[in-house]
């Protein structure tokens, strides 16, 4: 999350938050959500920057790509398991799986 979003049990009791502020992060995802647009959440949360509010929006969607083609790595990994039948392949398939599921 680098220096975008701060998680501290001091403010906000733990909620992710914007740096430097008391902005929660899902109010962001909130206004969006409720078709608003990013304009109109700068206007009500001055305290949060535009480069800040679209360093979060490019982390929540590199979170959202990433766990998307580790969850497609995964299901290709997982047919082509189902389906070998020599030994060693399963055996080498079932270590990829592994790596998937739990790094490394």
């Amino acid at each position: 999350m680098g220096n975008t979003i701060t998680r501290d049990a001091e403010v906000m009791h733990g909620t992710p938050v914007f740096c430097g502020t008391r902005v929660p992060v899902q109010t962001l995802f909130d206004y969006l959500e409720g078709g608003k647009t990013l304009e109109d959440f700068l206007t009500g949360f001055p305290t949060v920057s535009r480069e800040l509010a679209i360093e979060a929006l490019e982390e929540a969607k590199q979170l959202l790509l990433t766990a998307t083609n580790a969850g497609q790595n995964f299901r290709d990994l997982a047919e082509r398991f189902r389906s070998a039948t020599d030994p060693k392949e399963i055996e080498r398939l079932g270590e990829q799986l592994g790596r998937v599921v739990f790094g490394g």
